[in-house]
């Protein structure tokens, strides 16, 4: 067994059926999709060799914003972003971008 952590983000509720597709082996550290600046914290630390975001999380703007961080990040070249869905088979291989500055990952307060 590797030493070397896989990063999951998803929705609390998703993060199960998310954990069995990945194979948690005990190298699963997971963060809710609340949570976006937490895990860029330990993905920029860590730099794990993969990096699963739920697909509806993907699709949002904070998980467009922590893709497009992670692939503007060089040291995290090595880092393969996947994207599952929860409920089905899909799964793709996010594809490297270059050139293009690191969105800041902004988390806005409900206001109440």
């Amino acid at each position: 067994m590797s030493d070397e952590r896989v990063i999951l983000i998803a929705a609390p509720e998703l993060i199960p059926a998310l954990r069995e597709r990945v194979g948690d082996d005990g190298r699963v550290l997971t963060f809710a999709d609340s949570e976006p600046l937490r895990a860029l914290e330990a993905i920029t630390a860590q730099h794990p060799p993969v990096i699963v975001l739920e697909r509806l999380f993907a699709a949002s703007p904070r998980g467009a914003a922590l893709i497009a961080r992670v692939k503007a990040d060089a040291g995290l070249d090595a880092s393969e972003i996947r994207i599952l869905s929860h409920d089905t088979d899909y799964q793709r291989v996010s594809p490297r971008r270059r050139g293009l500055p690191a969105p800041r990952i902004v988390v806005a307060k409900k206001v109440t």
